[in-house]
């Protein structure tokens, strides 16, 4: 039993990998989604963490976010959705994927990059919104920082002084 059970887990990690690499066919795409429930308790948080920084998998951003979100481990689970967000070019969805982000720090960091990438006015202000769901003071000023760093709106510098402002010593 323990051999079938090693040559099942073998074939499935191999065609598993094989999917992985070609998830631009729609087939493999239906099957990743079909066994999510297998590959999701079967591979450790180490092994789909790296999946994640694949850069293969980069251009995939749903699948990315499956395989993320199957993480056990919130600290892990934490560095592979910032991982995810530092990568997607759709900045709105990039907000939104670090606004699940629970970890203050990774939040922070992925607020930072994904700034960089913008100077529209609403996402900035998105941004800004999803700064206040930071708890840790030092986490929010550095976030804070980095919208500022990109704008030269007032309007939007000002709520940012808000934020900073209502920011307590510790």
């Amino acid at each position: 039993i323990l051999k079938y059970a090693d040559d099942y887990k073998n074939s499935f990690f191999t065609t598993f990998v094989d999917v992985i690499w070609n998830l631009d066919k729609p087939k493999n795409q239906k099957w990743f989604k079909n066994n999510k429930d297998i590959w999701a308790d079967m591979f450790d948080d180490d092994f789909k963490m790296e999946l994640v920084q694949n850069k293969r998998i980069a251009g995939f951003t749903e699948f990315a976010l499956e395989i993320a979100n199957s993480i056990k481990y919130n600290w892990v689970k934490a560095k592979a959705l910032l991982s995810i967000a530092q990568k997607t070019d759709d900045i709105d969805k990039a907000l939104k994927i670090a606004n699940s982000i629970e970890d203050d720090w990774d939040k922070a960091e992925a607020l930072s990059s994904i700034i960089q990438k913008t100077d529209d006015k609403k996402l900035l202000n998105k941004a800004l919104e999803i700064t206040n769901s930071i708890k840790d003071n030092w986490y929010q000023a550095k976030a804070l920082l980095s919208i500022v760093q990109e704008t030269d709106d007032k309007e939007l510098m000002n709520k940012a002084l808000e934020i900073a402002n209502s920011i307590e010593d510790n």
